[in-house]
């Protein structure tokens, strides 16, 4: 699991399980390596357009935002988006 951490490398983008973070996060402090979580939002098209344009003062001052970002999952039980163990919500 944490191999890729010992390799010589710059920066580990990850998806991790709950339980993982606090040994991830100081094993990439005390190799001076960036970690990030996986953020997808953060890379998705629209966001970057959207952070483009606030930052050109194009669409005018921002006074609040909402939003949501969902997909629609085949309901796998053992799949990591419902099983708690694979940092999933079963309901």
């Amino acid at each position: 699991m944490y191999s890729i951490m010992k390799a010589p490398c710059y920066a580990v983008l990850c998806e991790k399980h709950a339980n993982q973070v606090e040994t991830m996060i100081n094993k990439a402090r005390s190799s001076n390596l960036f970690l990030m979580e996986d953020l997808r939002t953060r890379f998705i098209p629209a966001t970057i357009k959207l952070l483009e344009l606030i930052k050109l003062n194009t669409i005018g001052d921002i006074i609040s935002i909402k939003a949501d970002f969902g997909f629609k999952a085949e309901i796998e039980i053992n799949s990591r988006v419902y099983n708690k163990s694979l940092g999933g919500v079963h309901y």
